[in-house]
């Protein structure tokens, strides 16, 4: 979990998302029929709601140690904050591009006669 302590050890909520994640990808690569094919999906999966997330608070500094409680008045992020909404960015630009490849050999399969 990221919090603003830094990294921590997961919480149920998080192994519940991580194997809803991991079901995706299971259920669309056999959907598919290839590994790799439900993979972007589930680059998405976490990759756009940590980015939606994330963006908001870019501007907020990194929280100290030892720091007061966060209210409406003081707000901070953990440390590392801005690497992670960089790789996030990164995941959506790369899941984008393997949706872009599914799509298209999806088209050149319809395009296809049947034979």
């Amino acid at each position: 979990m990221f919090t603003s302590a830094g990294l921590r050890e997961p919480n149920a909520l998080v192994w519940a998302g991580l194997v809803s994640i991991g079901l995706l990808t299971a259920i669309t690569s056999r959907a598919e029929g290839h590994l790799f094919a439900g993979l972007w999906v589930s680059v998405l999966a976490f990759a756009l709601p940590v980015t939606l997330f994330s963006l908001p608070r870019l501007g907020d500094p990194p929280c100290p140690p030892d720091h007061p409680p966060l209210t409406q008045l003081y707000s901070c992020v953990f440390p590392g904050y801005a690497a992670l909404l960089g790789l996030a960015l990164v995941l959506v630009g790369l899941g984008l591009v393997g949706a872009a490849f599914d799509l298209r050999a999806l088209l050149a399969r319809a395009g296809r006669p049947a034979n």
